[in-house]
């Protein structure tokens, strides 16, 4: 190959580099999470006068918004007359025993959407992460332990998990979900409006291996199955954050069921239709989800009328590579003998291709756009895509920040579609390379994610580096088959992964 490095070579530099599986961030082992505790009851007459000023303090900070530095959350929470007595030095002084459990619940979920904001802008100071950290899981500990949300409406509820959802890594919010859902009785749900039915479903679909939150989609599945009007009330956001939310859970009879409810709506009615292909956000949600039933004959026909769309409006597909073009491309190759389908990738593809943008992505949206983009191997502008999108592979010293195990997968799985050619397999060696030597990135992997690796490398079969990260691969999967299976989770017959 002209211009390409060996596979001895890309196998001696991968000996100086390591794969590190991230350390766990909000479940990190050795910190304990504070935990709620009442300790008003046990405040003298001038503490509790403190606390007071405390507490309109602090209330008097939340409203402020954007006001509200991470520095300034966590000396609220920690330099209070309740944080003094409470064991862990930090206490939500916002919450009360005499405030209604109405009241509590809108408060936290301010104190919540400060977090969140904080999240979203990436300006927690390394330094104050771990206290700030400390601050959201004593939030959701008070949800699950004071006592003091139970009677909250499920309106309020809904906007609490919302923002737990934002979260999905930490533990304590895992569990604040849960309780949420472990609360909705099915007169509660039949009761939700429309946006707050839709945050809730948000919000369990980013945890589909809890019971509660698979029990309570089936209790969302029920209603969207039996209540025809409530699904023609949903408009463009709503319907799409269901039927997203529905497909976690795609082999659930109760939630297939609902989700052809939507689908069948968004084939029948021309303004839902009209209002979601205009709209690069809900195409792309409406597509992802849609493919987790990519062989339903109406879900197969609204995603050809939603990429026909695509393929002929340059301001939408402009719109779409700004951040979705990947989760794009992986949506619609679930259907590749659809003629609409091929154009829209061919369209993204041309883009993808020849735009500045394409460099800027991440490093995991490229392992998704290339093995989206390999299910059209005869194209030539996918192949120029996937070029684009590899070369820096070729010369990356080491494995990326951001780059896990399943994206090296996705990504060796979608270059071997060329395997002749240069930049293909010179991607795909260093790849190779790095899952021969580091036996922690390749069992890091899922046992699917190991056959498509295998799968990829066994395209170079004369290459040193494939050959030594397939003789790997091989005996990570002789592992798993001499493993006894773990049985599925009640009321699923199996997992489907995008």
């Amino acid at each position: 190959m002209n211009g390409i490095s060996s596979g001895n070579e890309h196998a001696a530099a991968a000996s100086h580099r390591r794969y590190v599986k991230p350390a766990p961030g909000d479940d990190a082992a050795g910190r304990a999470p504070p935990q709620w505790v009442d300790v008003e009851p046990s405040l003298d007459a001038a503490e509790a006068a403190r606390l007071e000023a405390d507490r309109e303090a602090f209330v008097q900070a939340l409203k402020t918004g954007a006001g509200c530095t991470p520095h300034d959350v966590v000396r609220l929470v920690t330099d209070n007359v309740l944080a003094q007595h409470s064991g862990s030095g930090h206490a939500l002084a916002f919450l009360s025993r005499h405030r209604t459990h109405e009241r509590n619940a809108h408060l936290l979920g301010h104190f919540l959407q400060t977090l969140v904001r904080h999240h979203q802008a990436r300006c927690v100071p390394a330094e104050l992460q771990p206290a700030w950290t400390g601050c959201l899981e004593l939030a959701a500990h008070a949800l699950v332990a004071s006592g003091w949300f139970d009677d909250a409406p499920k309106t309020k509820l809904a906007e609490v998990a919302n923002r737990l959802a934002k979260f999905p890594a930490n533990a304590a919010c895992r569990r604040g979900i849960d309780w949420i859902a472990a609360r909705l009785s099915g007169e509660d749900v039949r009761a939700l409006p429309a946006r707050h039915f839709a945050l809730l479903a948000n919000a369990f679909a980013k945890h589909p291996g809890s019971a509660a939150c698979t029990g309570a989609m089936r209790a969302f599945a029920l209603r969207l199955s039996c209540d025809e009007a409530f699904v023609a009330s949903l408009d463009r956001l709503p319907a799409a954050t269901v039927l997203s939310a529905l497909s976690r859970w795609p082999e659930d009879d109760a939630c297939a069921q609902a989700g052809a409810r939507i689908v069948h709506r968004l084939d029948e009615d021309k303004a839902l239709f009209e209002a979601t292909a205009a709209d690069p956000t809900t195409l792309s949600t409406v597509l992802t989800a849609a493919s987790k039933w990519a062989r339903d004959a109406v879900s197969t026909r609204v995603a050809s009328s939603l990429a026909q769309r695509l393929a002929v409006d340059p301001a939408l597909l402009d719109a779409v590579m700004v951040d979705r073009g990947d989760a794009m491309l992986n949506a619609i190759s679930k259907w590749p003998r659809e003629e609409p389908c091929r154009r829209a990738a061919v369209a993204l593809a041309t883009r993808l291709a020849t735009q500045a943008r394409a460099q800027r992505m991440g490093w995991g949206r490229r392992a998704v756009a290339i093995h989206g983009l390999s299910t059209w191997p005869q194209e030539p502008s996918c192949l120029r895509a996937v070029q684009s999108l590899a070369l820096p592979f070729l010369r990356l010293p080491q494995p990326p920040t951001g780059m896990e195990p399943h994206d090296v997968a996705r990504m060796l799985s979608g270059l071997g579609h060329w395997p002749h050619d240069d930049v293909c397999a010179g991607a795909a060696q260093t790849l190779a390379a790095w899952l021969a030597e580091q036996a922690d990135m390749v069992d890091a992997m899922t046992h699917a994610d190991a056959m498509r690796a295998l799968d990829g490398v066994a395209q170079w079969p004369r290459e040193p580096a494939c050959r030594l990260a397939a003789q790997r691969l091989a005996a990570r999967l002789r592992q798993d088959d001499a493993r006894p299976l773990s049985p599925p989770p009640a009321g699923l017959r199996s997992e489907r992964h995008a």
